[in-house]
Parts: C-alpha cells; sequence; structure tokens
C-alpha cells in the first residue's frame, strides 16, 4: 500500500496576516523528501489553512493512511496535527534566528556522454530529444542554493509561479554551497 510520509511541517507568520505552511514530505515507496532541500511552501490566509485542516478532519474514510514523523495516522489525525503546528508557528524573525532558508535552484543539467560531459540549461533541456539523438542518457542536476534575505524576497520566490524547493536547515556550518 502506498501512502504519504510527512517528515517536517513547518508554519511562518508573515507581517499581513497570511501564512506559509512548509512541508517536507514524500511517499513511502520512494526517497522523495527525505532532503532537507525539497521543502514545498504554500501561503494562503489563516481561514484557508483551517479549512484545510478542517477537511481532512473531516474525512469519512479511516482506511486512508499518512505517515507523520514514522507513525502511521489518519487523515483526521493529519488534521489535528496541523492544527496544533498552526498554535507553533513562527514570526519571520524568530525563524530566520533559528534556520536558514535558501531556493534550490538547478543552475544546469550535467549530462553524461560516453566521450564528454554536457552542461545544459534547465529550460533547454529535453530528456526525450536528447534519448533519441543518442540511444542512451545518463544526467543529473547541478543546484545552487539562494540564501533568502528577507520575508517579501520569500513571498515573492513562491509566488513567482515557478515549482521552487527550499532548503531549511538549522546547521550554519552545513550550509550546501
Amino acid at each position: 500500500m502506498i501512502y504519504t510520509r510527512v517528515y517536517e511541517t513547518k508554519i511562518l507568520k508573515l507581517a499581513d496576516g497570511r501564512i506559509i505552511h512548509f512541508s517536507l514530505q514524500g511517499r513511502n515507496n520512494d526517497n522523495i523528501g527525505t532532503n532537507r532541500n525539497t521543502f514545498t511552501a504554500k501561503i494562503c490566509t489563516m481561514e484557508e489553512y483551517k479549512n484545510n485542516a478542517q477537511a481532512f478532519m473531516n474525512d469519512p474514510d479511516p482506511n486512508i493512511y499518512i505517515e507523520i514523523k514514522s507513525r502511521k495516522s489518519s487523515r483526521r489525525d493529519y488534521g489535528k496535527y496541523l492544527i496544533r503546528m498552526l498554535r507553533h508557528a513562527y514570526t519571520y524573525e524568530r525563524f530566520i534566528k533559528k534556520w536558514n532558508i535558501m531556493e534550490t535552484h538547478v543552475k544546469s543539467i550535467i549530462m553524461y556522454d560516453p566521450q564528454k560531459e554536457i552542461f545544459e540549461d534547465p529550460s533547454k533541456f529535453d530528456i526525450r530529444d536528447w534519448i533519441f539523438h543518442t540511444g542512451t542518457v545518463s544526467y543529473r542536476p547541478n543546484y545552487e542554493y539562494i540564501k533568502i534575505c528577507s520575508e517579501q524576497d520569500l513571498i515573492d520566490k513562491i509566488n513567482s509561479n515557478r515549482n521552487i524547493q527550499i532548503y531549511i536547515g538549522k546547521d550554519r556550518k552545513n550550509i550546501p554551497y
């Protein structure tokens, strides 16, 4: 059975009354969400957040499981967990003192040809075209981490309609540069 795993949740209260819900999650059948650089963020009003949590708590099917911090739970439990996390929400100033926040940006795609390495711009990268021309392909993304310096900068990055991933880490010595 495939189910969602919620590794970590952080709530950030913005100055204008809205909140940002950071979520580090994946599935039980893969390793997505296990790295600190794959937080997803969603900006919503307090009312939208509470309605979302209430929708989880009102779910009639008790057989759908969500694993919260290595404990199997129902969707109802996840709704209660979201409400509890709202009570422990951070202001931006308190959040920045405790954690580093950086945008995980794909700088380039490194493709390995049997003869050489080729660096590609991610916007021009099309895996299907590459396989068609070479027959085989091996590639990996080349990341860069861009420090988020202000509350407005964080809001702009989330609202930019790009699929961004966010690194949130405690240890200032181990910033992944």
